[in-house]
């Protein structure tokens, strides 16, 4: 069985275009979709479920159901993906895939035909909406400024699956999602979790999936002050060089952003934020 969860925060016709292609995708093997609605608006919630309504009458001996939590408000992405994640039985497949996708009619036929094994985690090639190519799936996060790029640059970048499309087997060594993440950066983290369980990196190929990118997260400052908060997080917690990004990024904010009070909120996040680990074996950097 390979269980499908989408997180929905107010994107619901993207989830709905993203389960149809699924519908079209499943023709011979056993999926069941998981959909955690992270608090949207009420007319948001409305569609979504007028649409379950029905969509859960079409489910077959292939598409064995259709399961969907409303929340009463929003947990962010780790903590509702870990909703349904430790619901799964073990031995079971697990498929977190971003709602603002698209996956072609033979993908899961070919996701079947290369399932990871214990202590795997597969990814495939990405593509844009309008067919761009994007990535293979992999992104990487420099230790010394904690900026991501979807290419290596040297050995200071960390490599990564992108937490848009991330399919494993469900076992006791798959770690849950560090919910201090709201959102960004948990999939990075998740990388480091992955490597202390002696995760490998498995890519299917000659298999994509279509990538929206960013359909819940729009560019507006709340969203940039997450994504700040996420970014610290992370620095202090894995990166030996915390005080050269720390320089670094508050002379960026003074110097591009102009903005007193993000540099102001900046502090305050050095200043909250507490983590208990650093990461420090250099040969996990390459």
């Amino acid at each position: 069985m390979l269980n499908i969860i989408l997180i929905n925060y107010n994107s619901t016709e993207d989830t709905i275009q993203c389960i149809k292609s699924i519908f079209r995708s499943v023709q011979k093997n056993k999926c069941g979709i998981y959909i955690y609605d992270n608090a949207s608006l009420e007319e948001q919630v409305k569609i979504l479920k007028v649409f379950l309504s029905d969509v859960k009458k079409q489910c077959n001996d292939f598409i064995q159901f259709v399961e969907c939590t409303f929340g009463e408000k929003n947990l962010g992405f780790a903590a509702a993906n870990n909703f349904y994640l430790c619901r799964i039985p073990f031995d079971e497949y697990v498929w977190i895939l971003n709602n603002d996708t698209l996956v072609n009619e033979q993908l899961i036929n070919s996701i079947f035909n290369n399932l990871p094994k214990d202590n795997e985690i597969c990814y495939m090639d990405c593509h844009t909406f309008d067919d761009n190519y994007h990535d293979s799936g992999l992104h990487y996060t420099s230790i010394l400024t904690g900026k991501n790029s979807v290419k290596k640059k040297s050995a200071l970048y960390v490599e990564y699956v992108c937490g848009a499309s991330l399919i494993a087997k469900k076992t006791k060594n798959l770690p849950l999602w560090d919910e201090s993440y709201f959102l960004y950066y948990e999939d990075l983290d998740y990388e480091f979790q992955l490597r202390k369980k002696n995760f490998k990196h498995k890519k299917i190929e000659n298999c994509y999936f279509q990538h929206k990118i960013g359909g819940s997260a729009k560019k507006q400052t709340s969203y940039n002050l997450i994504q700040l908060r996420s970014q610290i997080l992370f620095m202090k917690r894995y990166s030996v060089c915390y005080p050269f990004y720390f320089f670094a990024k508050l002379i960026y904010l003074i110097v591009k952003v102009h903005s007193f009070s993000t540099v102001k909120t900046f502090f305050r996040y050095n200043r909250e934020i507490k983590t208990d680990s650093f990461f420090t074996e250099a040969s996990h950097l390459h």
